[in-house]
């Protein structure tokens, strides 16, 4: 409930421009979350342990992230895409973990999710890279940009790859592409100024929905084991 409450007064507060209530909210979106994860896997008698870890620390960057973005200037900027990179690496690493050591059977229904999540991934390091391409960037931020957008792709297909094992995992990669969706809405207004009405509404709503779908579906995959 803290959670829905912080993204209500968050979203209910863009809607009417009020950016004080709105930024007061934001910080508390993540922090609340990795709340829900933890009393949820504890509730399910899922003991502590370096998935639960990486679960909640990609929260905790989530929460650095979120509040380095709320100030504007490039420092800023590239201060958050790294937290949040580092998110990404966390839920990374919780993929990799719930994957290690299972292969696939060989069944059509196996390759036919193997072939879809390859197919994902190819698309959006395609999207992604056509994004940085138009934002005619210097070298050092095109790079930096570049390696952020690939944290994108690459859990898209293990979170995609992994609903062979662990169904909840589709969450995931749908959360991953709602993600991109709000990230690239981002890119558009710092490197390309496009902004239009309810821009910001729509990138926080995005970003809630994401951060909700991506760790509703590690945590039930990781209640599985």
């Amino acid at each position: 409930m803290l959670f829905v409450t912080a993204s209500l007064v968050n979203l209910v507060a863009l809607s009417y421009d009020n950016n004080l209530v709105a930024s007061i909210a934001k910080p508390f979106l993540m922090p609340f979350l990795a709340l829900t994860a933890y009393f949820w896997l504890k509730e399910n008698e899922v003991p502590w342990n370096k998935l639960s870890a990486s679960l909640i620390s990609a929260l905790a960057f989530g929460t650095i992230g979120d509040i380095f973005l709320m100030f504007s200037g490039k420092g800023f900027f590239i201060a958050g895409m790294a937290a949040f990179f580092a998110g990404h690496v966390c839920y990374f690493l919780v993929l990799l973990r719930l994957l290690k050591g299972r292969k696939p059977s060989g069944n059509m229904r196996d390759v036919g999710i193997v072939a879809v999540a390859a197919f994902a991934m190819m698309i959006l390091m395609w999207v992604g890279a056509t994004q940085v391409l138009s934002y005619k960037l210097d070298i050092a931020m095109g790079l930096i940009v570049f390696i952020y957008a690939l944290a994108f792709p690459a859990n898209v297909y293990f979170s995609a790859y992994g609903t062979i094992f662990y169904k909840p995992l589709w969450i995931t990669a749908f959360g991953y592409l709602f993600f991109a969706f709000s990230d690239g809405l981002i890119g558009l207004d710092v490197f390309k100024d496009i902004d239009f009405a309810s821009r910001h509404l729509l990138v926080m709503l995005t970003y809630i929905v994401a951060q909700a779908m991506i760790v509703c579906g590690i945590a039930k995959s990781i209640r599985s084991l």
